[in-house]
């Protein structure tokens, strides 16, 4: 299994695969509390398409969630609940797995993603 790096961005994650295979991604919910203090469910979820356009295929689930995720040119949507069986949170956001061939050094501080973001 790779190692690779992960860059967060606001509600968007870059993982770096190293040799440019399939990584694996752990979208874990642990640190999410209720301010009342009621338990939590979680659902995690992604965006598929379908003949009907595009919807969400997902599930509760009682621990991280381990994703095997290649490099491609999509970005992938995902979204995570929290409920307290009285209401839902949801935050959508996009990983995105790079080829080691579009990360790239500008300083030892910065890097840009070639055609993607620059920091």
């Amino acid at each position: 299994m790779n190692t690779s790096l992960i860059f967060p961005f606001p509600n968007t994650f870059y993982v770096l695969s190293p040799d440019g295979g399939p990584v694996e991604v752990v979208v874990d919910g642990s640190g999410s509390y209720d301010l009342d203090g009621d338990a939590l469910q979680f659902q995690f979820g992604r965006q598929v398409d379908n003949d009907n356009g595009k919807s969400w295929e997902g599930a509760y689930v009682t621990g991280p969630v381990k994703l095997l995720l290649a490099p491609d040119e999509d970005e992938d949507l995902f979204r995570f609940g929290a409920s307290d069986a009285t209401s839902v949170v949801f935050q959508e956001f996009v990983i995105l797995v790079l080829p080691p061939d579009v990360m790239v050094a500008t300083s030892a501080t910065s890097f840009s993603i070639r055609d993607k973001v620059q920091t």
